[in-house]
């Protein structure tokens, strides 16, 4: 085999190349076995990525269709379940890029807490009403 080194043009012979490549592939393989393993992991990745609604004059009854399509609470106005469904895509496509991701069912009673945490900091930001 020739050598395509620009400083020389010595052969190198074929037991010294089958040499090189077996070294070389045995070096690699304690790489690739590591790589291997990563790749096995990444490979859990399941969820696909969800598209975001159009939520913009939505009737309820969309709404309500789209909530129940994803496990969420139907209840409240419409305002609710546009927020309900807003976070739920922006948090089930952060899953979607985690190493492991969370059930659904999971991220369900994620959102429901955050929903919770959400109307008692705007119930605490809001003055009560003074009656006169």
């Amino acid at each position: 085999v020739k050598s395509n080194h620009p400083l020389t043009d010595a052969t190198i012979s074929a037991s010294a190349f089958a040499s090189t490549s077996a070294f070389t592939n045995a070096s690699t393989n304690a790489f690739t076995s590591a790589s291997a393993s990563t790749a096995i992991i990444s490979t859990k990745r399941t969820m696909k990525r969800m598209a975001s609604y159009r939520l913009h004059n939505t009737k309820k009854v969309q709404l309500k269709r789209w909530c129940k399509e994803n496990g969420l609470s139907t209840l409240g106005t419409d305002d609710d379940m546009k927020w309900r469904l807003r976070h739920w895509v922006d948090l089930y496509n952060a899953e979607c890029d985690a190493m492991n991701p969370r059930p659904k069912k999971i991220l369900v009673k994620e959102l429901e807490k955050r929903e919770r945490d959400e109307k008692n900091a705007k119930r605490r930001r809001t003055p009560d009403k003074v009656h006169l």
